[in-house]
């Protein structure tokens, strides 16, 4: 998990500890209780989601910067293949022209 997890994680961790432990000790009636932990499960639940959909942003933006990265190295490889690609063709007509030329050139001579 990445620290910004851990951080939530935990965070949401010892606040539902607290909620709990504060409530339990706090001398009220069992209603009161009730409620209280009625309420703060609802502020928590709240709160869980909106960690949830900040988290759920932050994946998305981050996976969103690694497809931009991934379509850019791509594109790199991509341009140095097409250059590797012209450059061997452009060898294999140089190669064929000067095959011709010595072959024409060996033609004339044993005449």
């Amino acid at each position: 998990m990445s620290k910004t997890t851990d951080t939530a994680l935990s965070f949401l961790v010892g606040a539902v500890a607290g909620g709990i432990a504060g409530i339990l000790l706090a001398p009220d009636k069992g209603t009161k209780t009730r409620n209280k932990i009625k309420r703060k499960s609802v502020r928590l639940k709240e709160q869980g989601i909106k960690k949830a959909q900040q988290a759920t942003a932050l994946i998305q933006e981050e996976t969103e910067n690694r497809i931009d990265q991934a379509k850019e190295v791509a594109n790199q490889i991509q341009d140095v293949a097409n250059h590797q690609v012209s450059a061997i063709k452009e060898a294999v007509v140089e190669g064929k022209t000067t095959y011709e030329k010595k072959l024409a050139d060996s033609k004339t001579t044993s005449k």
